[in-house]
């Protein structure tokens, strides 16, 4: 039987021996859905580090009780996406995909090129629509930290506030040169926040390129090919998670 995994929000401190109450979305899954019964198994995630074991005591009212055990926490992970904003089902893929690989944060960025309007009468709605995806990503792959999701920011601004403590480097279709993400190790390493930057469908203009270039981005060729938005990002998180290991 595939592991039941179970979220309870950021704020509840997992103790071993303690009982908690989970929320009535997250008990109807497990009670009409999954039909759990008590003395079952669950895999209990808070997204902020710690998963434990924990067992079905039964229920009060329409809300499930868990006996919480053993306690795993975790060391969160040191990289954040920087992705120019993508229409819905593409920025959804990115979304769930970042998650799974354990990013710290996703920063949608406002570029030249950017189609999509994010405007202020939207801008809740569609952060909590992503932080759903986020936490149902989480729970399925297992990843013990849900991503801080972002309010959207001009690529602008995101560089005015690069500091010297951050590494950034873009996978894109432009270069200077054939760097690969392996001639950053050291300063990946080193660094205590990885910003990776991918940019919109058909790419950043070319003075967003000049003003990354002065800004001390780095620049790596991720293929030979020509990759879509969302697909490029999975490539240059999954190369980076193989050097920034927690």
């Amino acid at each position: 039987m595939s592991t039941i995994r179970c979220f309870v929000g950021e704020q509840t401190k997992l103790a071993p021996g303690s009982r908690c109450l989970i929320s009535k979305q997250e008990s109807h899954h497990l009670l009409r859905v999954l039909r759990v019964r008590p003395s079952d198994s669950v895999r209990l995630m808070n997204g902020h580090g710690e998963i434990a074991d924990a067992t079905v005591c039964g229920k009060i009212g329409d809300l499930v009780e868990l006996q919480i055990g053993a306690v795993s926490i975790y060391k969160r992970s040191r990289l954040v996406l920087c992705q120019a904003l993508l229409k819905n089902k593409a920025m959804d893929l990115v979304i769930r995909d970042a998650s799974a690989l354990g990013v710290a944060k996703i920063l949608p960025l406002v570029t030249e090129r950017t189609e999509v309007k994010f405007d202020k009468k939207s801008a809740t709605s569609k952060l909590l629509h992503w932080r759903a995806i986020a936490i149902e990503s989480c729970k399925q792959s297992g990843e013990a930290f849900v991503p801080e999701i972002l309010n959207p920011v001009a690529i602008e601004s995101f560089l005015f506030l690069n500091t010297f403590t951050e590494i950034s480097i873009v996978g894109s279709l432009y270069s200077t040169d054939e760097k690969r993400i392996t001639d950053y190790q050291t300063e990946i390493c080193n660094a205590q926040t990885v910003n990776l930057i991918i940019g919109p469908e058909g790419d950043f203009s070319q003075r967003e390129y000049e003003m990354m270039l002065t800004r001390g981005v780095k620049f790596i060729r991720l293929t030979q090919n020509i990759l879509r938005s969302e697909t490029a990002a999975l490539c240059l998180l999954s190369l980076t998670d193989q050097i920034a290991l927690r």
